[in-house]
């Protein structure tokens, strides 16, 4: 049968051409009518059986219905059929990409740009599938050669500022957004990212707007409803929060991350049960998904599960949180086997305090049999220089050489099997350098009065710090209290501690060039009162009395229900009985310090 015979009716009487045929076939495949469509096609089949466009369209068709398999087996032979078909290529990667045949997708589109190097779409498709590889400096290229071709594809700019937002690049991800939005100013999904990239800045207000402009245009996204409810979170409206939460599920049920923050704000008000339940419905419906295992093992080390805590805490490695990802290095992760005779490298992980607080585990590695090397911030190389643990420092810009096995500091305690009772502990782990404790002396010359240093607020960039730092006022009371000299150790607020407290308070932060110099200042000291920060971890591992103050549901080293904590002796708790109560927080410890005094003045 040649082009002009009939393989299928245009009306009674009628005949048409192949090419007829086909354009009817398309024309049902792109109304939805499939079964017309694949009629036509297989029609067209039995004269020409090796017509590979009618062999593409088919794969195409089966593509639509979800047979992806037979789509690829179909677009395959056409290909056979015409090596140079640029469209057989690029649908031929789309379904391998479907199949998780991530490098050959890459492959299909490559050979398709081979043959039309012109194409957005295959330039984006592409960009995609490198995306979703993690090959995220390659999907930049082929996103910016869409858009160089199409400069108003706005999914190319939104998709492009996805990876900027994957590799942090938090504005140049805030621009893209911005020029999706300009093309598109009702396209949800973009104002959707444009929230997330505005929430990791810190900009809640602004994420909120973004969050509330994508539900105005799609009141069903779930996605959106869950991420306004964490925006809100974080300004401390919690029950607005769980309300998005809530409508989140209506719409999707088995929405995984809607139910981990759910959990998360069950925990900030400390209903503990719901909290975990919810943490475990989001397992439920994601059980390869990292946040919820990850949320889950802070709240078992919170309640004091340490053995559930520590294994579902080694989740946080696949989480977008800092750090992310472990190190990469040709000696394997140390899974908590052998070390006799072999070599442990061990690098910090997260926080100053975190290091101060887990460096005792270096002797027990040691004991262990391991030659133990350790990498040290180097605002912390100082004062750990004169403690026992110099002798595994690096120096200074160091690289180790050789090592057998690596591991992050906070995996340690999971591998030694560290439980709430088997915490090692002693009355101090370090020592301030006497040389640098001579030197402060001088700045603690007047009169003979109980010594307070004080400390109000800690990182701003640390995810909690809207419920662990305070206003400096709030401390004023501590003025107040007779045969009591207070010292500001607060550092980052440069010049807050005069304009707070004026004469009442002597700031020594100015002073500070190091961890050294402020543990040579608390070796004066004869208290300190601080929020959760580094400066309770270097006073309670110098074995200086510290009084730490806590929020309602602190982090999970404080455990709750317990004013001492089973990691540093001289340390003791101050929490909130409330939400948000600090005022009652400085009320019991300005009375403990009234006692105190009185004792010590018997």
């Amino acid at each position: 049968m040649n082009d002009n015979e009939k393989p299928g009716q245009a009306s009674e009487g009628q005949t048409m051409t192949i090419d007829q045929a086909i354009s009817l076939a398309v024309e049902h495949q792109n109304a939805g009518r499939l079964q017309e469509a694949e009629n036509i096609y297989n029609q067209v089949l039995k004269a020409i059986p090796d017509h590979p466009i009618v062999t593409q369209l088919l794969g195409v068709l089966a593509y639509q219905v979800g047979k992806v398999e037979l789509a690829v087996d179909y677009i395959s032979k056409a290909i056979a059929l015409k090596p140079d078909y640029a469209e057989a290529h690029y649908n031929l990667g789309k379904a391998l990409k479907d199949l998780g045949r991530m490098d050959e997708a890459v492959a299909s589109y490559f050979k398709a740009l081979a043959f039309n190097p012109n194409d957005p779409d295959t330039h984006y498709n592409l960009a995609n599938t490198l995306k979703d590889m993690e090959r995220l400096e390659d999907a930049i290229v082929s996103y910016r050669n869409a858009l160089s071709i199409n400069p108003q594809f706005a999914q190319a700019h939104s998709n492009l500022g996805v990876v900027f937002k994957e590799l942090g690049k938090l504005n140049e991800a805030v621009e893209c957004y911005n020029q999706a939005l300009a093309i598109l100013p009702d396209y949800a999904e973009a104002h959707s990212n444009l929230g997330l990239a505005q929430q990791d800045l810190g900009q809640q207000d602004e994420a909120i707007e973004s969050y509330r402009k994508a539900l105005s245009i799609n009141p069903q996204f779930a996605e959106v409803h869950s991420n306004l409810g964490l925006a809100l979170q974080d300004k401390g409206q919690v029950d607005e929060a769980m309300e998005c939460y809530f409508r989140a599920l209506e719409i999707k049920p088995d929405h995984a991350q809607a139910h981990n923050n759910l959990g998360l704000a069950y925990q900030e008000l400390g209903q503990m049960d719901q909290a975990a339940q919810k943490y475990n419905t989001a397992i439920t419906f994601a059980p390869e998904s990292a946040e919820p295992h990850n949320n889950l093992g802070l709240f078992q080390l919170l309640m004091g599960d340490f053995e559930n805590g520590w294994k579902n805490c080694a989740w946080r490695w696949q989480t977008n949180e800092p750090p992310a990802k472990p190190r990469q290095y040709d000696a394997p992760f140390w899974d908590g086997g052998e070390l006799i005779g072999k070599t442990i490298f061990i690098y910090p992980e997260q926080g100053l305090g975190d290091t101060i607080q887990f460096a005792r585990y270096l002797p027990m590695l040691e004991a262990a049999g391991a030659q133990v090397i350790f990498e040290i911030p180097e605002v912390l190389r100082r004062f750990f220089e004169n403690s026992d643990f110099s002798k595994y420092l690096l120096k200074a810009n160091e690289k180790p050489q050789h090592f057998d096995c690596h591991a992050p500091l906070l995996d340690v305690p999971q591998f030694l099997q560290t439980a709430l009772d088997t915490i090692p502990v002693q009355e101090s782990w370090y020592e301030a350098e006497s040389a640098l404790v001579e030197q402060w002396a001088e700045r603690f010359s007047g009169p003979k009065n109980f010594r307070v240093g004080i400390v109000w607020a800690g990182n701003p960039k640390h995810k909690n710090d809207r419920n662990r730092s305070i206003d400096a006022a709030l401390l004023k009371p501590l003025t107040q209290i007779p045969d009591v000299s207070l010292f500001s150790l607060q550092v980052g607020k440069n010049g807050e501690a005069n304009q707070v407290f004026g004469d009442t308070v002597t700031d020594l932060s100015p002073h500070f060039k190091n961890f050294a110099d402020t543990a040579a200042a608390l070796s004066h000291l004869d208290l300190v009162v601080s929020v959760d920060t580094s400066i309770v971890h270097l006073a309670g591992s110098l074995g200086r009395p510290v009084w730490t103050l806590l929020p309602f549901i602190p982090d999970w080293r404080w455990l709750m229900e317990r004013e001492d904590s089973p990691w540093y002796p001289s340390m003791r708790l101050f929490r909130q009985q409330a939400r948000g109560d600090w005022n009652g927080v400085i009320e019991s410890v300005c009375s403990a310090l009234r006692e105190k005094i009185q004792v010590q003045n018997q």
